[in-house]
């Protein structure tokens, strides 16, 4: 056991050595960017990514024409629209149910089960400005006629 701690003493006294100057190096670092008031006597400083563009070394930042920045707080997302969303969710499976409904030559009433099940799904879609366009989805896409009093009875 004596023979293998003296052979491993050394890569540990090596380790030790490293260590340290590696905390030392971390904590120097730190201080410098920190910048702490019992050291320089200043303010600390603001460590945030975003920088103002009045003090970039390249001079202030020109924004494309027609870009410009907004707070978090202020960023909203649309409610409709085809690319995501609950619409584009509910359009989605209805795209399936019409391609299961030609596949297996199945009718109105088919269709209307299949509907009860999309209206527990997504009950969310009663009070959801985009109701009309997933009514106006279903009137263009559905392979038979739907009357008026059937398309306002979908989540109505």
């Amino acid at each position: 056991m004596d023979d293998l701690l003296s052979k491993l003493s050394p890569y540990w006294v090596e380790v030790s050595v490293l260590s340290g100057l590696l905390v030392f190096g971390i904590l120097l670092f730190w201080l410098k960017a920190w910048r702490i008031k019992s050291i320089r006597g200043g303010p600390v400083k603001d460590l945030s990514f975003h920088q103002p563009a009045e003090h970039n070394l390249m001079g202030k930042v020109r924004l494309d024409e027609g870009v410009i920045e907004v707070p978090v707080s202020e960023l909203r997302f649309s409610v409709s629209g085809t690319g995501s969303g609950l619409v584009a969710d509910v359009t989605a499976e209805l795209k399936i149910i019409f391609q299961q409904l030609a596949a297996g030559d199945k009718g109105k009433v088919d269709f209307f089960r299949e509907m009860i099940g999309l209206e527990e799904k997504y009950e969310e879609l009663f009070s959801h400005p985009g109701l009309v366009e997933v009514r106006q989805f279903i009137k263009s896409h559905a392979p038979f006629a739907l009357s008026r009093e059937e398309l306002t009875g979908f989540w109505g």
